[in-house]
């Protein structure tokens, strides 16, 4: 029986044959699953929001607490915000959901 032949080329040993991100005409790698569309960043949630505005001073009123602590604090705080569209105590125009 013949060796099967492999249908890729061999490496050298320790190199790879990975796939990298495809390359635009100038070489510049482009980006791959960022969310952003034609290099517009998103507009940041009401939650980023929140948490953008508040986190600052929650930590400051808990100096000891670490990351999950404070985003537990947090949530909790979103879960009743006025511009929470989930909340009861919301104030904003109703939510509409976006269909694909």
């Amino acid at each position: 029986m013949a060796p099967a032949t492999l249908p890729y080329p061999k490496t050298a040993k320790g190199t790879s044959t990975a796939k990298t991100a495809p390359k635009s005409e100038a070489g510049v790698k482009k980006s791959r699953g960022t969310g952003a569309r034609n290099g517009i960043p998103s507009k940041p949630t009401r939650y980023n929001t929140f948490i953008k505005e508040n986190h600052a001073t929650v930590k400051a009123d808990n100096p000891g607490l670490d990351g999950s602590e404070l985003r537990g604090i947090l949530s909790n705080m979103w879960k009743t915000h006025h511009t929470n569209p989930k909340s009861s105590n919301y104030d904003g125009p109703p939510a509409t959901r976006k269909r694909k």
